[in-house]
């Protein structure tokens, strides 16, 4: 009975035991879970320190490209302003080098710079002046080329109308001797005392070959056939002659024959009354 009584009292401390130590263990878990979350946090904690740090010496690298290539453009604009500034030293010395043997005409470098400032725009004055030349020029040879074309053209216009001219003084001067037979018959009928419906109808013949005969004349001298139409026989005879000799001269390249008598009055009549238009047919 007494050994059971020390197995149970030995049992309920062992069981105390087991609960003191399932308490620890309760405990210690709970530490461990706190210390794995805190070490969690801290990961994180780490993770985004280290990700900041990472960014913060991108960033630092790349401010020290930038400030580098600052400092290479600025070295490059250092080198490049004493580059200019040699550059100037010499040109002062050249300057006054010029000045100095001028002598006198141009005492300082800035008289020097004035007068080359001075031929500059002289120099800009005359390129503009040869340029509205040079344009001016261009507009005379098209007005000239213009001028010329047109002449080219006009004479050949006065070249056809020279050559209609001389078939019509051709046809005319034909025409003309054909009359002056025919008025001569007229005449030897006249003296004869031929009828008079013959002596009308050899004149109505006459006076349409004289129409004919005299329209090509008046393009060269403006006589009016009209005047001549209405002349007898005899002064259309004496104005045929004279209409002959004229076509005659003008083929030749000459002025008009001299004309005298009748023809001379017949010519200052149809100049009075005007020129006729005449077509070449």
């Amino acid at each position: 009975m007494a050994d059971i009584i020390l197995q149970e009292a030995a049992l309920r401390r062992r069981e105390k035991i087991l609960e003191i130590k399932d308490l620890e263990f309760q405990d210690t878990i709970l530490k461990f879970s706190r210390f794995l979350e805190e070490s969690a946090e801290k990961r994180k904690r780490s993770a985004a320190k280290a990700s900041a740090e990472r960014a913060a010496e991108q960033a630092a690298l790349s401010r020290r490209e930038v400030v580098l290539r600052q400092v290479s453009a600025a070295k490059d604009a250092v080198r490049a302003l004493e580059s200019q500034l040699r550059d100037f030293q010499r040109y002062k010395a050249f300057m006054q080098a010029a000045a100095e043997q001028s002598h006198g005409l141009l005492p300082t470098p800035e008289a020097l710079m004035a007068r080359h400032e001075l031929l500059q725009a002289t120099s800009t004055s005359l390129a503009r002046e040869c340029a509205e030349a040079e344009q001016a020029l261009d507009g005379a040879r098209l007005e000239r080329a213009a001028a010329a074309a047109d002449g080219r053209e006009r004479c050949e216009r006065l070249h056809l109308q020279l050559l209609l001219v001389q078939l019509a003084c051709d046809r005319a001067e034909r025409a003309a001797h054909g009359l002056l037979a025919r008025t001569d018959g007229l005449a030897a009928q006249e003296r004869c005392g031929a009828a008079d419906g013959e002596s009308g109808s050899a004149a109505f013949d006459i006076k349409a070959r004289m129409s004919d005969a005299c329209a090509p004349m008046a393009l060269v001298d403006g006589r009016a056939a009209s005047a001549l139409a209405a002349a007898s026989p005899a002064d259309q005879t004496v104005a045929l002659r004279q209409l002959v000799a004229d076509l005659r001269s003008v083929l030749d390249g000459g002025p008009p024959a001299p004309a005298s008598g009748k023809g001379l009055a017949l010519k200052q009549d149809a100049r009075v009354k005007g020129p006729s238009t005449c077509v070449i047919g």
